[in-house]
């Protein structure tokens, strides 16, 4: 499965979301996602196999949250926005 920043995903609660920030850690994709409907509904997952699991560790996400910022803040720069 080939997921790129900006892609829009539905998930299995219906809802919407923009992938934000993509990241690799530990083995793993992980997926930084925000409802386009409702921004306060954030998910970060993680790529296993064909399958998006949710990540439920908040020690894990206290973790990833940097690395996903600092990606986006590169993303940024090289864009120049």
């Amino acid at each position: 499965m080939n997921i790129n920043i900006r892609d829009i995903l539905t998930l299995d609660d219906d809802n919407r979301y923009v992938v934000v920030s993509k990241i690799y850690y530990n083995g793993k994709d992980y997926l930084y996602l925000v409802d386009t409907e409702n921004n306060e509904n954030l998910k970060i997952c993680y790529l296993n196999g064909d399958e998006l699991v949710e990540n439920n560790s908040k020690d894990l996400n206290t973790e990833l949250l940097p690395l996903f910022f600092g990606k986006v803040k590169n993303i940024l720069k090289e864009e120049k926005i």
